[in-house]
């Protein structure tokens, strides 16, 4: 995908891949990751999206989802998730948007996975976008224990996963962490630890009743290389 602002933009996708306790794969994070054509310039990725106009952020979901649809039968066959994160604009776009919406419906294996500063996102099924958003799609809740997201958010009950910030992990001790990720999956179907980025870590978490991990300590991948690699 090429982006046209005061420099031209090469977009690319790459897979974080999320791997369950018993190492077998649960699902894979879409991540975008710019460039600048011309020009030596890095690019703040986060930043760099939130700048985006409405529209420029329904054309890049939209390439998203053409990515991602070629692989469609694969994610199929082998049971994987694939999750892509969401802002409240995006939102907006999809409950509005019908070939948005359409694309979506063709993937039943794509999560919607809601920011930490998704406006409101506290008041749970109070909150009308949000809503409507649970009532048609699967949702995964991003970062909790960031800053952004509340456990209130967790109690509203309309989130399939939770993925915890890894120092929510370290905030708490071995003992008071399980009854706290027992508290949480209360209302969910399990827990994603992010940001795990090395052995150490992952054998820590290892012992706890977590669901899943994601992190650098996995390398991420091209959509045709997971796809190849997984076939190996």
């Amino acid at each position: 995908m090429l982006m046209k602002l005061n420099i031209e933009v090469n977009c690319s996708y790459v897979c974080e891949p999320i791997y369950k306790q018993d190492g077998s794969l649960l699902a894979v994070e879409l991540l975008s990751r710019f460039s600048a054509k011309s020009v030596d310039l890095p690019i703040d990725i986060e930043q760099f999206i939130r700048d985006m106009s409405v529209d420029g952020k329904r054309e890049l979901f939209q390439d998203q989802l053409r990515a991602v649809k070629t692989y469609s039968d694969w994610f199929i066959a082998n049971n994987v998730l694939l999750s892509i994160n969401i802002d409240f604009d995006l939102a907006s776009v999809i409950v509005s948007d019908d070939s948005t919406g359409q694309m979506l419906d063709d993937m039943p294996f794509l999560r919607l996975e809601i920011m930490e500063t998704f406006s409101n996102l506290s008041d749970g099924m109070n909150n009308p976008l949000l809503r409507e958003l649970a009532e048609r799609y699967p949702l995964w809740l991003d970062d909790l224990g960031s800053g952004g997201s509340t456990l209130n958010a967790v109690t509203a009950n309309i989130f399939e996963y939770v993925k915890i910030d890894k120092h929510f992990f370290w905030q708490h001790n071995k003992h008071t962490f399980p009854i706290l990720i027992n508290n949480i999956k209360k209302y969910c179907l399990g827990v994603i630890v992010v940001g795990v980025e090395n052995q150490d870590e992952s054998e820590q978490l290892k012992g706890t009743n977590i669901d899943a991990m994601q992190g650098y300590l996995f390398n991420s991948m091209t959509l045709a290389e997971l796809v190849s690699q997984q076939a190996q």
